[in-house]
């Protein structure tokens, strides 16, 4: 089984290929993996359909793989003044942020996510003060 995909389920020897190829040669271009893979150009979205979750997974392992990079391609902005009059500075910023934010390391913005599936759940709320006439 290809080491991208994490799933319990058996791959046949030409899908671990496929995979394979996916994220590495064919820098994701489906068409391509199929092809380098042996499917017929017709099979390759049926093929993509049966594997989407290993290609998620394999999407995500990438993402990881490559946060480091973007956590420090961020900080080498802070003191690499060469940056300043790159024309591309605030997109690789973009894209660094990007991809933190998809790993799950993003800014905090201060809210509090509340989850209430119980239909049964009490919320306490704090006591009134009175507000005072200035």
């Amino acid at each position: 089984m290809n080491a991208l995909a994490k799933s319990d389920r058996q791959l046949t020897e030409q899908q671990a290929n496929f995979l394979t190829f996916l994220f590495a040669e064919a820098k994701g271009n489906v068409a391509l993996a199929g092809k380098m893979a042996g499917y017929h150009t017709d099979s390759v979205s049926n093929l993509v359909k049966s594997l989407r979750e290993e290609m998620i997974e394999g999407a995500k392992g990438v993402l990881a793989m490559n946060s480091p990079r973007a956590a420090m391609t961020m900080v080498g902005y802070l003191d690499d003044e060469a940056f300043d009059g790159s024309p591309l500075f605030k997109e690789k910023l973009a894209v660094a942020k990007e991809i933190l934010d998809r790993v799950g390391i993003a800014k905090n913005d201060g809210t509090v996510a509340v989850n209430l599936s119980d239909s049964n759940a009490i919320f306490i709320l704090p006591a009134k003060h009175a507000i005072a006439d200035g």
